[in-house]
């Protein structure tokens, strides 16, 4: 019997810690809502500038040496993962950007962690946190209630407990140490009102406005026969038989077009780059980060990109690394081994400044060519670089 036997013997629960007046659902809901808050465009882009930047950032499990100091360690079999995925049906990519999704969307992240009799893990799988229902324990002690997605005509899976030690949680900003709250649910009106904005405007365009396109004018009074000629000959006009032909009005009449949206009507767009400012604010993305460039120029896009990695992307990773090697490594292991995403991976898209951050690097001392090579991929050098020409001040 292993130690995840013991747990699954405490099967009781106090009470819950999900339910429809609590702050640990997936965030506010509009009454007759069409459109999920998830699927808000500014929403949707900065999940993904967060979660799918993180996840395809080069992860590995990383040794403390001797000198403090954390290096590869390729004979941790953990490394596995990053390379073939955590389980059967995801990549590493995939399992790191699904959790980090939902604890930025629900404010948790859940994974089950599969295990052998020896308590090592030999796998992740991530859970939907929409299928979990959290528990606490007469012993104060957290479980995840959860029902395992089925797809299609599947038979569902029946409800199943993890406890402390079988699962990964990620969480967001907590109120009581317990769970994370979703931000959404923290800015609900924020997000409402963007969703109104954007349920609004599509009304008017589905509506051509509330107004007609055109208007017939006449000081004349008009029997019946003229209006019913006068409405089939319009009907004639509008259909494709009569497209680009000439209509000839009666009776004195006159063609007015009315224009389709007003003054205030055109204010709802400008609204809706508002409401995409708030949504990057919420989730500390600089907007041109989610393809908001109104106010962006060559010369501020690398420093707000270097904000966004300083502060969110760090945040994150931090996060992520801190749950994982909390959840997954051993007791013994935490002190020696660490899952560690590399930021640096971010240079891989900007060549000219990784390039120079080497040549500062080997000009003092911190880097040579063969390591250098090695991160790039390049057969080990075999002949020493000139020595740099340097000018006199």
């Amino acid at each position: 019997m292993g130690i995840f036997d013991l747990f699954r013997r405490e099967t009781r629960a106090v009470e819950s810690l999900t339910g429809n007046a609590n702050p640990y659902g997936d965030g506010w809901s509009v009454a007759a809502a069409t459109i999920p808050h998830e699927s808000h465009p500014a929403v949707q882009a900065c999940v993904f500038a967060i979660a799918n930047t993180i996840a395809s950032l080069p992860a590995t499990i990383k040794r403390r040496d001797e000198d403090g100091r954390f290096v590869d360690a390729p004979e941790h079999p953990l490394n596995d993962w990053m390379t073939h995925g955590p389980n059967e049906r995801e990549s590493w990519p995939d399992f790191a950007e699904a959790v980090i999704s939902d604890a930025l969307l629900r404010g948790n992240g859940l994974a089950e962690i599969e295990a052998n009799g020896d308590g090592r893990a030999t796998g992740l799988r991530f859970i939907p946190w929409r299928n979990v229902s959290p528990m606490q324990t007469q012993s104060d002690r957290i479980a995840m209630d959860f029902t395992r997605p089925a797809i299609g005509n599947a038979a569902a899976a029946l409800q199943r407990r993890l406890m402390p030690g079988e699962y990964l949680h990620l969480k967001d900003r907590s109120d009581d140490g317990l769970l994370g709250v979703a931000r959404l649910s923290r800015a609900r009106q924020a997000l409402a009102n963007a969703v109104g904005t954007d349920q609004h405007l599509g009304s008017l365009l589905a509506n051509n406005g509330g107004r007609p396109g055109s208007i017939l004018e006449t000081d004349e009074k008009l029997d019946n026969d003229v209006i019913v000629r006068l409405k089939e000959s319009i009907e004639r006009y509008r259909s494709m038989e009569g497209r680009g032909k000439t209509i000839v009005l009666e009776s004195g009449l006159k063609w007015r077009d009315i224009e389709a949206f007003s003054l205030s009507d055109m204010e709802m767009v400008e609204a809706m780059k508002f409401h995409t400012v708030t949504v990057s604010r919420l989730f500390q993305i600089p907007p041109p980060i989610i393809s908001a460039l109104e106010n962006a120029s060559y010369s501020n896009a690398s420093q707000l990109m270097r904000f966004f990695a300083q502060t969110t992307l760090t945040a994150w990773s931090n996060k992520f690394e801190a749950a994982f090697n909390r959840a997954v490594l051993t007791a013994e292991e935490r002190g020696t081994y660490s899952l560690s995403i590399d930021l640096a991976g971010l240079l891989r898209g900007d060549p000219e400044t990784r390039w120079e951050a080497y040549r500062i690097g080997l000009e003092n001392g911190v880097l040579d060519p063969k390591t250098v090579a090695k991160i790039e991929g390049y057969p080990e050098p075999t002949v020493a670089p000139p020595a740099r020409a340097r000018q006199d001040a």
